[in-house]
């Protein structure tokens, strides 16, 4: 995988059908209150950027992956008054999902096209940043480039 230096988010484009699996905030979050994103979220101290991805999707959405690709995404986003670093990868699942985890989300869209979801958080007063990652997920999935997918290891 690649540089993973100063990443402190991660993001999982969760792959279904050749579609990337998105959520919609709850509604009472802090951050991003009721947003179309990416299933993801912070490295803890003392984890590696995939253990952190592989936490986040189990968390998040209820799902086990099976396999990984390289590192595809590295975007910057602020929160808290400070600037975070998200890198992203697409994520093929092994088990599972997608099931809400509560209190944080409020529903699931498959996705291959973001522009209406996009739209939706910029009605919303958001950036436009799911162009930058899902769009961008979606563009390396299309592709046919090697992407670096491995299987992840039995826990």
């Amino acid at each position: 995988m690649t540089d993973t230096a100063g990443a402190t988010h991660v993001a999982a484009y969760v792959v279904f059908d050749g579609m990337v699996l998105i959520q919609r905030r709850a509604a009472d979050r802090r951050f991003l209150p009721g947003a179309w994103d990416v299933i993801g979220g912070a490295i803890e101290e003392g984890e590696t950027a995939l253990d952190a991805l592989l936490r986040e999707t189990a968390e998040e959405a209820g799902i086990g992956l099976a396999a990984v690709s390289d590192w595809i995404t590295r975007t910057e986003f602020e929160a808290d008054g400070r600037t975070c670093v998200e890198i992203g990868a697409l994520a093929w699942p092994k088990s599972g999902g997608p099931r809400l985890e509560d209190g944080k989300a409020s529903a699931f869209a498959l996705v291959g096209d973001v522009a209406s979801f996009t739209e939706d958080n910029e009605a919303r007063g958001y950036t436009s940043l799911l162009d930058d990652t899902v769009g961008a997920a979606l563009a390396a999935l299309r592709s046919g480039a090697d992407l670096g997918r491995r299987p992840v290891a039995a826990e």
